[in-house]
């Protein structure tokens, strides 16, 4: 094969592997965020990407254990990529912490609509501040620059009852997780 067939081999093979993982990132974060709101069923799939997300940050990270724990708490795919098959694929292009962590339903892009969405997490920070003046939310800040998972992961944990609130703050985390940790770390200024 001339080198020219090589290399138009090459790129095509790149750029198809790279619509592979694109595909695989969307599908894992939809199956993810249907998974996040998920605290009605049998299966609790809120729980599960929660217990996931500890594995993955971790002191000592267990990403296989995360995996088989978000497959345990998938929802029925419903025409959807079977969740069995799809986190282990996410996990090994090294994708699906990010799907977690990042997973809602719908993400504005419009100035107003994020800024209101920062308003009503800062609020409720702050009211959980004043019942817990310290505890969680130190760890937060603490966490926030060097493992900012890990620090979501703090901050979910706290309001683990209430995945509504938790998909504001894993929305707020994907848009600007600095803004999100500095209404943390306001309280203990």
């Amino acid at each position: 094969m001339p080198r020219i067939g090589i290399a138009i081999f090459i790129c095509a093979a790149v750029l198809v592997g790279h619509g592979v993982a694109q595909t695989v990132a969307l599908d894992a974060k939809a199956a993810l965020a249907a998974e996040w709101m998920d605290d009605k069923t049998a299966a609790n799939g809120a729980a599960h990407c929660l217990r996931a997300l500890d594995l993955y940050t971790a002191d000592t990270p267990s990403p296989a254990r995360a995996v088989l724990e978000l497959v345990a708490g998938a929802p029925a795919a419903n025409g959807a990529p079977d969740p069995g098959n799809l986190y282990p694929l996410a996990q090994d292009l090294g994708i699906l912490l990010a799907a977690l962590t990042n997973a809602s339903r719908t993400v504005p892009t419009q100035k107003p609509d994020i800024d209101a969405l920062f308003v009503t997490a800062g609020n409720r920070i702050g009211a959980f501040y004043v019942s817990d003046p310290g505890g969680l939310y130190r760890e937060v800040s603490l966490q926030s620059s060097h493992n900012p998972a890990r620090a979501l992961f703090v901050l979910l944990s706290a309001h683990a009852a209430d995945p509504a609130i938790m998909e504001t703050f894993r929305t707020c985390y994907q848009i600007d997780r600095d803004r999100l940790f500095r209404l943390v770390s306001d309280h203990f200024r």
